[in-house]
């Protein structure tokens, strides 16, 4: 339907409302009261997400959930029971929630994004879940500490009448490196997942006291550049890690796993 439509639409709806209060009264009760909630089986895993009418992208990925990137959820089954996962770029839940509910998953998840709304979701996925080791954690990720513009993405696209999908508002939003979230935390990831469209390289670069330790095992990264890739590579190959070769059924070819060599000791100082 062409989007000036829907909006003429809208506006006669909202001023039916405006001239007949108790039509106006239901509807606002009524969709006070509606908070659909989808349901999803993912490779044997039960989810529960909220889906709010609003949120059209959410709906297309949560209804899609298990054939949207398998390779994500391959490399979440190849995890060694009871580690950590720090899961950067979290969104709603989407690996998350499946790490966190799977058998012989992670003891603990550490879920980071900057998008208030996708922090909210998943707060509330959270405990429609009844999960207990999931840490929802709203904040953007970089190699510094202080604030940066962040523009949320807006659902509400007949509105402003636009189809770019990162049209939005924005605001200023606090950012730390992952090296002092595990400060913070105490803690020490095994698995890290980065998909942040952007800034991932900066993102690694503020985590090379974690890389030191040792401790962690593979990193998969979304990488949306030739000059990120050979930068991230160049870094993570100091720390004893190696990138592995593409699955034939990859559904997004720059997503990339690291894994740490064994017996290859770090190179950094």
């Amino acid at each position: 339907m062409d989007r000036q439509v829907v909006g003429a639409v809208n506006r006669a709806i909202v001023g039916a409302c405006r001239f007949v209060p108790p039509l106006g009264k239901a509807l606002r009760r009524g969709f006070s009261r509606v908070l659909p909630v989808h349901e999803a089986t993912v490779r044997g895993v039960r989810i529960k997400s909220v889906c709010p009418l609003h949120q059209v992208a959410n709906f297309d990925q949560i209804s899609g959930w298990d054939r949207r990137e398998p390779e994500v959820f391959d490399w979440i089954d190849s995890f060694e029971p009871g580690g950590v996962f720090f899961d950067v770029g979290s969104s709603y839940g989407h690996e998350s929630l499946y790490a966190a509910l799977k058998p012989d998953g992670p003891r603990q998840v550490f879920a980071f994004d900057c998008s208030f709304k996708d922090s909210r979701d998943l707060a509330t996925n959270i405990k429609l879940n009844g999960v207990k080791n999931i840490r929802n954690i709203f904040a953007a990720i970089s190699d510094t500490s202080g604030f940066c513009e962040v523009t949320e993405v807006l659902p509400y696209k007949n509105i402003l009448y636009t189809d770019s999908k990162y049209t939005g508002v924005a605001s200023e939003v606090p950012k730390y490196s992952l090296d002092w979230m595990s400060e913070q935390f105490d803690v020490t990831p095994d698995y890290i997942k980065i998909d942040v469209d952007g800034p991932e390289h900066a993102i690694v670069r503020g985590m090379t006291e974690i890389l030191a330790r040792g401790k962690t095992k593979s990193l998969f990264i979304e990488i949306n550049s030739d000059r990120d890739r050979r930068g991230i590579t160049e870094i993570l190959a100091d720390y004893g890690f190696a990138r592995l070769a593409h699955p034939r059924s990859v559904a997004n070819p720059n997503n990339v796993v690291f894994t740490k060599q064994t017996g290859l000791e770090s190179s950094a100082a």
